[in-house]
């Protein structure tokens, strides 16, 4: 498990789905749960406000990534 944060958002990355919190009032604000196993909790959080991204992996087998926005929840 791995757990990274930014002024606006707790991001805790589990080897089967990542969380991510709202870091004011601690809500759940979206599940990822289409992960590859990422038993290490492999991910990576933007720390500036104005590009909110998170990187994980994309595969388990090849060097892919996913890009996720934080703030707007999308892909």
């Amino acid at each position: 498990m791995n757990k990274v944060l930014t002024f606006q958002r707790i991001v805790v990355c589990l080897e089967e789905a990542i969380w991510i919190f709202d870091n004011h009032n601690l809500k759940a604000l979206h599940t990822i749960r289409d992960i590859p196993s990422n038993p290490d909790g492999l991910c990576a959080l933007s720390s500036k406000d104005d590009s909110p991204y998170l990187a994980y992996p994309g595969s388990s087998t090849i060097g892919n990534i996913k890009i996720f926005d934080t703030i707007k929840l999308v892909s």
